[in-house]
C-alpha cells in the first residue's frame, strides 16, 4: 500500500513538473507573433503596429496585425473555447473576451486611429467604410463627438457638416411605443420596447449640433447656423390621446424642441433666419 502511494506521489510530482514546464497557448502564440511582425519588419522602416499607427501607415500596422491568432485566452493562458461558434458580439462576457485577444485589441486601435485621421483630413465617406468593413460602426458613432468639437474649435464647418451627415442611428422611434417607461430604466427587460433609448442617443446629438450652432454664432457664421436648423432630430414624447393609458398602452408622437430652442437662440443672436 506504501509503494502505492509513493508511485502515485511521484506520478503528481511529474505531472506537475511536466504541466509548468508546458507553455500556454497564449505564450506560444506570442512567440509566434513575435517572430512573424520581427520578421515582416525587416523591410519596413516601422517596427511595430504602435510606430506604423503613430505615422498612419495603416497599411503596414494591418500587415503586423495578421500576424496574431484571432483567438482569446483564459486566466491561464490557454484558449477560451466558451465563445466558439457564438455571435459573441451580442453576449455579455464580450468585453472580457475582446481584451484576452490581441488580433481584437490592436484592430480596434488601427481602425478608431485609422478612422480618426480621415474624418479630420475630410475623408468622411471613406472613414465610416473603413468603421463599417470592421465592424465598428458604434465605435465610429462614439468618436464623432470628439472629433466634431476639435473641427469647432478650427471653425472648419464644412468638415463638419460632411461628418454630421454620416451619422447613423442605431435606434429607431416607434408610435406604437411609449417614451419611457416609469421604472427604473436600468432593471427594465421591457425598456427596448419604450423609445427611452432612441431619445437618450438624439439627446446626444442633438446636443453636438447645439455646440455647432453655438460656435457659428458667436463667430456671425448665419449660412452655418441655419444648416443646424435642418439638422435637429426630434424626440418622442407622449401622445397626449393616450396619456391617460397605463404604461404598456400608451404611445408617442415626434416633436422637436431643440429645434424650437435653435431658432430662439438665432433669432435673439440678431441673424435672420429667412
Amino acid at each position: 500500500m506504501k509503494e502505492i502511494i509513493i508511485i502515485l506521489i511521484v506520478c503528481g510530482l511529474i505531472f506537475g513538473i511536466f504541466k509548468s514546464c508546458k507553455s500556454s497557448d497564449k505564450e506560444k502564440d506570442e512567440k509566434e507573433a513575435n517572430e512573424c511582425v520581427k520578421e515582416k519588419s525587416e523591410n519596413e522602416k516601422y517596427k511595430s503596429i504602435e510606430e506604423a499607427i503613430a505615422s498612419y501607415d495603416f497599411v503596414v500596422a494591418r500587415k503586423y496585425l495578421n500576424c496574431y491568432k484571432n483567438a482569446g485566452y483564459d486566466n491561464n493562458g490557454d484558449y477560451d473555447n466558451r465563445y466558439s461558434g457564438r455571435k459573441i458580439k451580442d453576449d455579455s462576457y464580450y468585453l472580457e473576451y475582446k481584451n484576452s485577444n490581441p488580433y481584437l485589441v490592436n484592430q480596434e486601435k488601427i481602425t478608431q486611429a485609422e478612422f480618426a485621421y480621415l474624418i479630420q483630413n475630410g475623408e468622411t465617406v471613406r472613414a465610416k467604410s473603413v468603421a463599417k468593413e470592421n465592424d465598428m460602426m458604434e465605435l465610429y458613432i462614439d468618436a464623432i463627438p470628439d472629433i466634431v468639437n476639435k473641427l469647432i474649435e478650427k471653425k472648419d464647418y464644412d468638415n463638419i457638416f460632411n461628418i454630421i451627415t454620416t451619422w447613423t442611428f442605431k435606434y429607431t422611434f416607434s408610435e406604437n411605443r411609449p417614451p419611457f417607461y416609469e421604472y427604473d430604466k436600468r432593471y427594465s427587460s421591457n425598456d427596448a420596447q419604450a423609445n427611452t433609448f432612441y431619445n437618450e442617443e438624439v439627446q446626444l446629438y442633438n446636443n453636438l449640433i447645439d455646440n455647432i450652432l453655438k460656435s457659428a454664432i458667436i463667430n456671425n457664421d448665419d449660412i452655418s447656423a441655419k444648416k443646424c436648423l435642418s439638422l435637429y432630430a426630434p424626440i418622442a414624447v407622449l401622445d397626449p390621446k393616450t396619456k391617460n393609458e397605463d404604461s404598456f398602452n400608451q404611445k408617442s408622437i415626434l416633436q422637436n424642441p431643440a429645434r424650437d430652442a435653435a431658432i430662439r437662440k438665432i433669432t435673439e443672436s440678431g441673424m435672420k433666419i429667412n
